[in-house]
């Protein structure tokens, strides 16, 4: 009977890490567009500028906030994947 439940336990971590796998891969589908891409690497690139250009963001956390939103615009439109877009649904590319 123990051997029985142990190996019910087993498929069914099995079946977990297999469906988690899953998941994974259909999470990290290319779900922006090439305008949506190139939008935020144009704000990302606005958003430096400020940080570093201008007098009341060159220093201080808002300096750093600028910083750290610009960097995930930047590796969200070099990944073609934003995690937001695929919690809430939202494609901007055309269906593969």
């Amino acid at each position: 009977m123990v051997g029985d439940q142990v190996t019910q336990y087993r498929l069914l971590g099995m079946r977990l890490f297999a469906s988690s796998h899953s998941i994974k891969e259909q999470n990290m589908k290319r779900n922006m567009g090439t305008i949506d891409r190139g939008i935020r690497v144009f704000v990302a690139i606005i958003l430096l500028g400020i940080s570093f250009g201008s007098a009341f963001a060159s220093s201080g956390v808002l300096h750093w906030v600028l910083i750290a939103v610009a960097l995930v615009f930047l590796l969200t439109a070099a990944v073609g994947n934003c995690p937001l877009y695929s919690l809430i649904g939202i494609r901007t590319c055309r269906a593969s």
